[in-house]
Parts: C-alpha cells; structure tokens; sequence
C-alpha cells in the first residue's frame, strides 16, 4: 500500500513538471531559491543549487530538521511548486505571475515568525539576439529631430542652402567674411 502511495505521488509531482517550463532557467532558479528561502525561513546562502533534473526542475539541498534535506523545485506556467524529502513529506504550491516580455516572475509569499518574506522579483537575462533585437527597435523606433522634419515638412530635405558651397582653404580654416 506505501509503494503505491508512493508511486502516486511520484506521477503527481512528475505531471505539472512535464508542463511546459516558463521562463529562462536563471530566473527559474532566482523563483526556486527564492521561494525555498521564505518556505523554510533560510538566508538563499544557506540553500545549496545541486542540479538541474529536468526541464524547469530543479534540486537543492538544505539543512533542515538537524539534517541535509533534499528539496525538489518544479516550475510551470503559473506555479512554483516545492516538495521536500522530509517526514511528514513537504510540499507547497506558490502561484506566481510571469511576464514574457519583460522575462520576468514575481511571486509574493511570507511565513508567521520568518523575517524572510514578501515580494520575490526575478528577471531573466536576456540572449544577444534579444538584446540585438532590442537595440535595433530602439534605433528605428527613435523621435525624429524637429529640424528634420521642418525640413521634410519645407520639402528642402538634402537641398543646398546656399547658391554656392565656400571655397575650401589649405589651412581648414573658414575664409574671413566679406
């Protein structure tokens, strides 16, 4: 009867995991330490990132309970969700928000008697063809100067202004004025 429990919990835990993971894996993990540090009221330099175990999961190990314990750290679309190998076993679901366009999960979450809590923001960095891409956006996206458009306005865009150019000088300088 364990073993089966057991087994169904593993399908449990396996399901949300083999949803589609949301963000980028540094702001996964930023979410993970995170939601760990304010579950178990631990500074995030006391937990201890071991490995990556699948696609968003992540283990870390932790003392806990006057022991090293394992906790498994899953992300989804819309959840953070912490299992912990400890007895009873600890699991904990933390809803959280992702922005896609700013690669970003912010989740709020704060324990009684835990100094550790509140908002946990965390942003994902980007890769060079985003930041290519950003770069690009901006430079086309940009005002036009107003003396541009007077000009294209005008209709005298990339028209002479004056009937002749001056005359060049070997020194640089400008010609006295007559």
């Amino acid at each position: 009867m364990r073993a089966i429990l057991a087994l169904l919990l593993v399908f449990a835990l396996a399901a949300p995991a083999s949803a589609q993971q949301a963000g980028p894996d540094d702001m996964n993990l930023c979410l993970c330490s995170s939601a760990l540090s304010r579950l178990l009221c631990k500074k995030k330099n006391e937990l201890a990132f071991v490995a990556k175990i699948g696609a968003g999961v992540y283990l870390y190990t932790v003392h806990y309970g006057a022991k090293d314990t394992r906790f498994t750290c899953s992300m989804t679309g819309e959840a953070i969700l912490v299992r912990g190998e400890t007895v009873p076993v600890f699991l904990r679901t933390i809803p959280y928000v992702y922005d896609p366009a700013k690669m970003s999960g912010v989740f709020s979450l704060t324990e009684p008697d835990c100094p550790i809590g509140g908002q946990a923001r965390c942003v994902g960095k980007k890769t060079a063809k985003q930041l290519t891409v950003e770069k690009e956006n901006a430079f086309w996206n940009r005002p036009i100067p107003t003396i541009l458009q007077d000009e294209l306005r005008a209709g005298t865009f990339g028209n002479a202004t004056g009937a002749e150019p001056a005359p060049a000088t070997p020194s640089g300088s400008t010609p006295p004025a007559q």
